[in-house]
């Protein structure tokens, strides 16, 4: 929270801004007795004028002369003087390609300097190594990495493929990182950002990093890299590892995102980068490991409880600085894998199938080869038995059978009692109840209790719901059809007398037998049907059952329906003569295609029956009366009235008391008149075909399914709106 512009102090408990700090980035530090140097992109410290670089002695900033006229990007300290490397061309006025000295006083180049830009430097003995992305120094050949005597210039053998971003030395060997591949020279040598010279020669450390390496540090016989990565030699390492001389480890869970600086003090790893995160720990841009110390654990692992037969798992995290191991422990005993153990030396211990017995108290003892931690204990505890699958609801016809599972997990043996509405079934000891030919009274709430000697378990309860099947009844349809063609006849199909007991809503399907397909859906469908006769069979479905019904219908010729009056006639009116020459006159008109003298003929034998019929057998009359009216309408082409126009009209509707709604209308006798509902006068649908009152008038009633807050009702015989 303190004040601190671009370069601050860390004490050991607090930091503190080294005065007003700089106006830009600080890439490089090195310390030389009691002064600290910096160098970066900035143009003023402390207030003052300082170029690139500059000076603390404790109290104040200082400028090194004039400075440079670019980046520096790297400092080291050899004997008294300060060198500097970075993307410049000129220190204190003085041309210096890349690389400059600073004795105390003034500025010098170090031979001709570099072609292109020093990110990195390191002192070993006499000598200072420059490692960047330049190709020459001192105008001779040095691919990215190069050593100064102190009078000149030389190679590292054929140096590398691209740049060097970090240097580090141990005892005589130096160590290079950055985004190389290989060395510079043909055929090359396989060396993934990270390489040793010893002198001679240039060497891998294993099969390398898989990502840039920014930054080096030694500590002992150890290497520290860190970088943009997220393995080394195939090892998870999140942008952090370590090298033992050997190979490559991680350290710890890492950080989240890259380190860009690492420098050793003590048994302490700094790190600085761009990271939010280390070991799981927030550390925003800055985190310190301790090295050359036992592990320590950072998260424990936690006590937890499962159900039987599940699996359990119990983690722990750790962090340090060299390779460590595990070991789990129950109730005081090393585990070990085999059986349901496995992970019993790995950061996750699992347990499958566990059971009552599996309970107990964990640990794990986290080992490295500077001493061991153990870890908090953790308790498993286990639910057994425990239901795993609950039993469903079913749904059912009335007679079909139902069967309720529950599945369970838990120590055997496992026994089974199941509930009807909290009380006990007899004789029910299995996982499966199954209820043969269900009824209405079956209806309830059934679970199931699971036992063992260590406890019980109750399921959950499901639902019987026992359907009643639909009633499919066709008997509404009309039976018998004249065609006004010879050839077919519109026919409605009327299933309006089917119901639900239960109030579920219905499909309909109309089939005819021997031809594929449906014929037509709806409770009341139209269609035209040739002349002959046709099986038919009405389905009604409810969400769960189907029934059927079936129903025959004859399409007549004209001819056809006059044969049929005159054999009603033949067999129901014993003085006939009259009756029978009427219609037999007829029918030759209709053999004559004289539909005019066939009509005139037609309603005189309706004359006939209503004078010498009716006084004895009103019924009669009227069946003989209507079956003639058909042929006439048949004869007319359709319409009741010969030349004129349908019409129809609503004369009373009624609202029962037990909602049902009865309709009355006026309209041509001899049509069907089909009943059409809507709620909103857009989309109607067919609900029944009004039957034919003795005064003249038609009648339709429905009881209608669902509540509805209004709705229209309209007559339509087919093929016209009335």
């Amino acid at each position: 929270g303190v004040a601190a512009n671009r370069v601050a102090k860390w004490n050991g408990s607090s930091w503190s801004a080294l005065g007003s700090g700089m106006n830009g980035t600080v890439y490089s530090l090195a310390v030389s007795g009691s002064d600290l140097y910096a160098g970066g992109s900035f143009t003023t410290a402390g207030g003052n004028a300082a170029n690139w670089i500059t000076k603390w002695n404790g109290s104040s900033w200082s400028a090194l002369g004039s400075g440079m006229d670019g980046l520096v990007l790297a400092l080291e300290v050899l004997d008294s003087d300060v060198y500097a490397g970075g993307v410049f061309t000129k220190a204190g006025g003085v041309a210096a390609n890349r690389v400059a000295k600073w004795n105390g006083s003034s500025w010098s180049s170090l031979g001709l300097g570099m072609n292109n830009t020093v990110w990195a430097m390191a002192v070993s003995g006499s000598d200072l190594y420059a490692g960047g992305s330049f190709t020459t120094a001192d105008g001779n050949e040095a691919n990215r990495i190069a050593k100064w005597n102190g009078s000149s210039w030389s190679a590292l053998g054929s140096g590398m493929n691209n740049a060097v971003y970090a240097l580090a030395v141990s005892s005589n060997d130096v160590y290079i990182a950055g985004t190389f591949t290989a060395t510079a020279d043909y055929p090359p040598s396989l060396m993934y950002r990270i390489a040793k010279w010893n002198g001679n020669i240039w060497s891998a450390l294993g099969l390398g990093i898989n990502g840039s390496v920014f930054a080096l540090a030694v500590s002992g016989s150890d290497l520290y890299a860190g970088g943009r990565f997220t393995t080394a030699v195939g090892v998870a390492a999140n942008y952090i590892t370590k090298w033992n001389g050997s190979s490559w480890s991680a350290m710890g869970s890492g950080m989240n995102n890259a380190v860009w600086a690492l420098t050793v003090s003590g048994n302490n790893l700094y790190a600085g980068g761009d990271f939010l995160t280390s070991g799981g720990k927030v550390s925003a841009y800055l985190a310190r490991a301790m090295i050359g110390i036992p592990p320590e654990i950072t998260r424990h692992p936690v006590r937890r409880t499962n159900d039987a037969g599940t699996m359990a798992s119990f983690n722990v995290s750790a962090v340090s600085d060299s390779a460590f191991g595990y070991q789990w422990i129950k109730n005081g005993s090393p585990l070990s894998d085999g059986g349901k153990v496995s992970g019993a030396n790995t950061a996750t211990l699992t347990l499958t199938n566990v059971l009552h017995a599996d309970q107990g108290s964990f640990a794990v003892i986290v080992t490295n080869a500077w001493g061991s931690v153990t870890s908090a204990v953790a308790t498993l505890t286990v639910i057994d038995p425990v239901i795993t699958t609950q039993p469903q609801n079913q749904f059912v016809t009335v007679g079909d059978n139902a069967t309720f599972t529950v599945a369970a997990n838990g120590t055997p043996p496992l026994t089974y009692h199941w509930l009807k509405d909290g009380t006990n079934i007899q004789a029910t000891t299995s996982a499966s109840l199954t209820l043969s030919n269900a009824q209405k009274s079956g209806e309830g709430f059934y679970s199931a209790m699971v036992s063992n000697r260590f406890g019980v378990a109750t399921s959950e309860s499901a639902s019987l719901h026992v359907n009643l099947p639909p009633v499919a009844d066709a008997s509404a349809t009309r039976l018998i059809h004249v065609s006004p063609n010879g050839v077919n006849a519109t026919v409605i199909l009327d299933g309006s007398r089917s119901f639900d007991p239960d109030g579920d809503p219905l499909q309909f399907a109309w089939h005819e037998s021997g031809v594929a397909g449906q014929l037509a859906s709806g409770v009341v469908a139209i269609t035209d049907l040739p002349a002959g006769t046709h099986p038919l069979l009405l389905v009604v479905s409810d969400p769960m059952a189907s029934r059927t019904n079936g129903v025959t219908v004859a399409v007549l010729t004209t001819a056809q329906a006059v044969e049929r009056l005159l054999a009603l006639v033949n067999a129901n009116v014993s003085h006939s003569k009259s009756l029978r020459a009427t219609l037999n006159t007829a029918m030759a008109s209709i053999g004559r295609s004289n539909s005019v003298s066939a009509i005139n003929q037609l309603q005189a034998f309706q004359h006939q029956v209503r004078a010498q019929v009716a006084p004895l057998n009103p019924a009669l009359a009227a069946t003989l009366t209507q079956a003639a009216q058909g042929i006439i309408d048949a004869l007319n082409g359709g319409n009741a009235k010969s030349g004129g126009q349908r019409n129809g009209r609503f004369t009373d509707v009624t609202r029962e008391a037990n909602g049902r709604v009865r309709m009355r209308f006026s309209a041509e006798v001899g049509n069907l008149h089909v009943i059409e509902a809507s709620t909103n006068m857009v989309d109607w649908e067919r609900i029944g075909v009004a039957q034919p009152l003795p005064n003249g008038g038609f009648e339709f009633a429905e009881t209608p399914r669902g509540t509805f807050e209004r709705r229209f009702y309209r007559i339509v015989t087919p093929g016209h709106s009335l």
